[in-house]
């Protein structure tokens, strides 16, 4: 399916207005053609209806969304969770003939989300909808997608006298990925400048750090440009630019400027009634435009026709706002087609202040989020106890890399469980009045007077024996009756903590992970076994795999004595499904009754109760989630102790190498081999030594403390070290997060599959080579159909491309291409993207490539131009990865906004 398909709703439903409108003026020709349109006409309305209530379900989920800072549908209690499909969601796919195209691509797409996973709206939430839908019946399902379970297939059914009508799409966060370049808060005096090409959606945001009203979108540009050469003359942004501030630098053409005094007729009658007074212009004609541009650009001249005549410029046309003075007013983006040829959109304070409050949230959202990642800890240490089998690691996220202890001596650890400790409270119970609906009617038609103040209540006439629908019953038992039952708490979370402790021997191992260099390529099982020399790797000598290179140094410690020690961590679990108990209710009803003395009728205050009723509400949980674990707390000492004096120290390098096989990453989980090396500088002492292999499942997550390296670099015998300069190659979908720290990229970064493309990978070949200004990476996307992506995430922190002051680093860096998706997030001085040092380059470095998405509070110059045009740094050429339109290959733990956004809507 296209990647870029997605319906815009409100004319979608404009559009089947029209249609509803058109055939009911026709309904007269004939009664056969008549029924038929009738039959189309309520089709449409039923459509309409389905749409309004998406809309409506859009609505009520971006409050919960923002409300709870994440899409967490198990926690809203306002649905609730199936386990199966609802039976009409199942004739709903079965209506899809597969043998079509249309109808396999469709079969295809729902194949996409979960088979046993379901929410419908709960009784409340579903008596709003049905009003939308004006009484007709509605059927409204959610389910999450196999891979992003945030991103939620929603399908509305609407049913009237056996036509129904549906509407469906997918409801999900609005990823900061969904923009080309997002700049939340710029503070930079730095402008966009010629050569500078951006493709896909931007965002620009705020006046500037602290209001400086130096941010926002910034170009520095020559106009008119030569239309053969637009890149030279200014930035292109080839996708809608929002911003909320602007400044623009901008200088006449010199080759097309001259200084007249211009007059203008405005209303064509022959009478240049108009005195610009001397001006010096430029004149841009291309067909039918003839635009003249002015030397302070507050104004342009859409022109006619225009001479020269006694030296003067005669214009006929119009003069529109252009530029206004400051960056109070909106500019017009129309007279800039060649750099902004999508246009320019103002954003609104509201929009502002949200993704504010979501960039700032964005460390609580990792550490909220995604948590319960496997420490390295647990990893190293099973794989040095390991024996020569393959083991199973902590089925997790994805894995931890920060500072660790662990003892090798002896080693011996109890674990111990403390008792579940149950956490309760009363849960709304949303059914309690579909359980006595049929007795509530048998009750109201076995009472004559009860009946007449029913019938009054709902505005029915009072000796009105006409069927009561459950819709009646409601609304009355919601809006006139007390009704009495008492529900029981219920357990809605358990919770255990997990002790372990552990008699340590005489080696200590301190592993610095917080600081990691990585380096990503794909190499042969046979290059593998030789770089690690183990013959028990379970590798096919002759497959290629993707690998990952982290590597820090290690600080031995041999000492005399040994220590008790304990740490523990919090194991929770929800519950996820009730068995139902039954309950009395009671109701209370104070309505009227009439009262007759002959002709003189009046009504008189009455009350019924009804007693014995019975509903079923939750009462024992029927299934759980599954255990979901907190970090280690670090290790406490409680005896023991070694004497600094007898310990020995001794230095090592640790290189670990997570290794998987591309089929792999189809999978929701990825099963990887995970084996390390170390390089010990004193092999008497602490020899060196090579792992046993330990099987790990993740989910691509890879978390690291403090300072993260990647780029350039490679693997020997890997596809990185045989391109024309070593690159980090990407092959699978990662997401490597700094909690704390920076990132800073070294080199080239390009994902593997792109290579396969021969114009993509002679840019590689061929090193230090920019990208032309007029290629686009998306065509080796779409001719090798890749899905490797990388996502570079620092919480609180600043991603940098480093400076380097010799040769051989600027060889490495000149032409910088990064096949990456970027996010630096943090506050004040934190979250920017840099190029550090950019002012000491003592040369023209070209351009810092960039294919994906960069996302940061504020971004740093990236170069300089000096007053004769000289440049000196870099100049940058973003391309958006056109897969992040639809959400498509994107890592696990892709950074969400707290925007909520609606795709692929449809009708039928």
């Amino acid at each position: 399916m296209n990647r870029k398909t997605g319906v815009i709703l409100p004319l979608t439903m404009i559009l089947l207005l029209t249609v509803s409108i058109l055939a009911i003026s026709m309904l007269s020709r004939s009664s056969a053609t008549a029924k038929i349109l009738v039959e189309k006409i309520s089709k449409s309305e039923l459509q309409m209806n389905a749409g309004n209530i998406f809309l409506a379900n859009l609505a009520y989920i971006q409050e919960k969304y923002l409300e709870h800072g994440a899409l967490l549908i198990d926690e809203y209690t306002e649905y609730t969770k199936l386990f199966s499909a609802p039976y009409w969601y199942t004739n709903f796919l079965s209506s899809f003939n597969e043998a079509t195209l249309e109808g396999k691509g469709w079969t295809e797409f729902f194949g996409m989300f979960y088979e046993d996973r379901f929410y419908i709206p709960g009784d409340d939430l579903r008596k709003v909808f049905q009003k939308l839908a004006k009484g007709k019946n509605i059927d409204l399902v959610m389910i999450p997608h196999k891979k992003f379970p945030s991103s939620l297939l929603t399908i509305v059914q609407v049913e009237y006298h056996g036509i129904k009508g549906y509407c469906w799409g997918v409801v999900s966060p609005r990823y900061f990925s969904n923009w080309s370049r997002f700049e939340l808060e710029s503070n930079t005096t730095a402008y966009w400048s010629p050569g500078s090409i951006i493709t896909g959606p931007t965002f620009f945001g705020s006046t500037g750090l602290g209001g400086a009203g130096n941010g926002g979108l910034r170009i520095s540009a020559i106009v008119p440009p030569d239309p053969d050469n637009v890149s030279e003359y200014g930035p292109i942004f080839n996708g809608e630019s929002w911003y909320e501030s602007w400044n623009m630098n901008l200088s006449l053409n010199p080759d097309l400027s001259e200084r007249r005094r211009i007059f203008v007729d405005q209303d064509n009658d022959g009478d240049y009634e108009t005195n610009l007074g001397i001006k010096t212009y430029a004149i841009y004609e291309d067909g039918s435009k003839k635009w003249i541009y002015l030397s302070d650009f507050t104004q342009v001249i859409v022109a006619t026709d225009y001479k020269i005549e006694n030296g003067n410029l005669k214009v006929k046309g119009e003069i529109k706002d252009f530029i206004p003075h400051g960056v109070s007013g909106d500019f017009n983006a129309e007279f800039l087609p060649w750099y902004l040829p999508s246009g320019a959109r103002k954003v609104d304070q509201e929009t502002i202040e949200q993704l504010e409050t979501r960039f700032n949230e964005i460390a609580d959202y990792y550490d909220t989020q995604y948590g319960n990642v496997s420490p390295l800890e647990d990893i190293l240490t099973t794989s040095y106890f390991a024996t020569q089998t393959m083991l199973q690691a902590v089925n997790s996220f994805g894995i931890h890399f920060k500072d660790t202890e662990r003892n090798l001596g002896s080693g011996d650890k109890t674990v111990v469980e403390s008792d579940i400790q149950n956490i309760t409270r009363q849960l709304d119970e949303t059914n309690v009045i579909n359980d006595i609906i049929d007795d509530v009617r048998e009750w109201i038609d076995s009472n004559e007077k009860l009946r007449e103040s029913v019938n009054y209540d709902l505005g029915y006439p009072i000796n009105s024996r006409s069927f009561l629908s459950d819709g009646d019953i409601e609304y009355w038992l919601e809006n006139f009756v007390l009704i009495e039952l008492s529900t029981p708490e219920v357990i809605v979370e358990q919770k255990k903590i997990i002790t372990e402790r552990q008699t340590t021997g005489s080696v200590t191992i301190v592993d610095f992970a917080s600081n990691v260099s990585i380096s990503g390529d794909v190499v042969t099982g046979n290059t593998l076994k030789t770089i690690l020399q183990r013959d028990d790797i379970p590798l096919n000598l002759s497959e290629k795999y993707s690998v990952l290179e982290f590597s820090w140094p290690r600080e031995v410690r041999i000492g005399n004595g040994g220590t008790i020690r304990e740490r523990y961590r919090i194991a929770t679990r929800k519950a996820l499904s009730y068995s139902k108990a039954p309950v009395d209710v009671n109701l209370i009803y104070h309505g009227q009754t009439i009262r007759r003395i002959w002709w003189w009728i009046w009504w008189k205050p009455k009350t019924w109760t009804k007693t014995g009723l019975t509903a079923y509400v939750p009462s024992e949980v029927d299934s759980w989630s599954d255990w979901s674990y907190s970090e280690w707390s670090g290790w406490e000492t409680i005896a023991g102790g070694r004497g600094r004096g007898h310990t020995h120290t001794y230095t090592a390098n640790v290189d670990f190498y997570l290794i998987t096989d591309p089929g792999n990453f189809d999978n929701i989980n990825f099963s990887s081999i995970a084996v390390y090396k170390v390089d010990s500088d004193d092999e008497g002492a602490y020899p060196s030594f090579t792992s046993t292999p330990v099987e790990v499942v993740h989910r691509g997550l890879m978390v690291v403390e403090d300072n993260v390296e990647i780029g350039g670099a490679g693997i020997t015998g890997g596809i990185g070290k045989n391109l024309g300069r070593e690159a980090t190659v990407i092959d699978g979908k990662f997401t490597i997060l700094s909690r704390e720290g920076d990132i800073s990229t070294n080199g080239d970064i390009v994902y593997n599959d792109m290579l396969n493309d021969p114009t993509f990978r002679n840019y590689f070949i061929t090193p230090g080579r920019p990208f032309d200004p007029d290629y686009d990476p998306n065509d080796a996307v779409n001719n090798t159909q890749t899905d490797d992506m990388l996502n570079l995430v620092v919480a609180d922190g600043t991603i940098k491309l480093p400076y380097h002051n010799t040769r051989e680093w600027y060889n490495k860096v000149k032409n910088i291409k990064i096949t990456a998706n970027l996010f630096a997030f943090g506050r004040g001085s934190r979250g920017q993207i840099i190029i550090e040092g950019y002012q000491r380059y003592a040369e023209n470095m070209g351009y810092r490539h960039l294919f994906g998405t960069m996302v940061d509070r504020d971004s740093g110059a990236a170069g300089i131009i000096d007053r004769w045009g000289n440049i000196t740094g870099f100049r940058s050429r973003n391309y958006y990865d056109e897969r992040l339109y639809g959400n498509e290959d994107m890592p696990f733990a892709t950074p969400e906004s707290n925007l909520i956004r609606a795709t692929g809507i449809s009708f039928k």
